[in-house]
């Protein structure tokens, strides 16, 4: 018995279709090979999501940690200009994990 090469479920022999998602059999696209019974079919989507997930939180963090040491710059007029640039880089750090995140997330919808 074959099966779909996108979803993996079993096609009826003379089936030019997958009844379950649609795609056409013996289409085969680059990469994708037949899927054959009692084989495994290994999903990379998790573990990209999880990376995404791991870089929004180490940026998001750094931006936090980044904006906690401008608390302890003294109060001396010759840091005035640092902490203004601190409090800026730690936020655009927060900005840089946030768009991390969810443009890796919608990509990984889309596709």
């Amino acid at each position: 018995m074959k099966y779909c090469s996108k979803c993996g479920s079993p096609l009826e022999e003379d089936a030019a279709y997958c009844e379950n998602c649609g795609h056409k059999r013996g289409s085969r696209t680059m990469g994708s090979p037949i899927v054959q019974r009692g084989e495994i079919v290994h999903s990379t989507k998790l573990l990209t999501s999880q990376q995404l997930l791991l870089m929004a939180i180490m940026f998001v963090g750094g931006g936090l940690m980044i904006m906690l040491m401008t608390a302890f710059i003294p109060d001396d007029p010759f840091f005035d200009d640092s902490r203004g640039m601190t409090t800026l880089m730690g936020l655009a750090s927060m900005g840089i994990g946030l768009a991390i995140f969810i443009l890796g997330n919608w990509n990984l919808e889309r596709h």
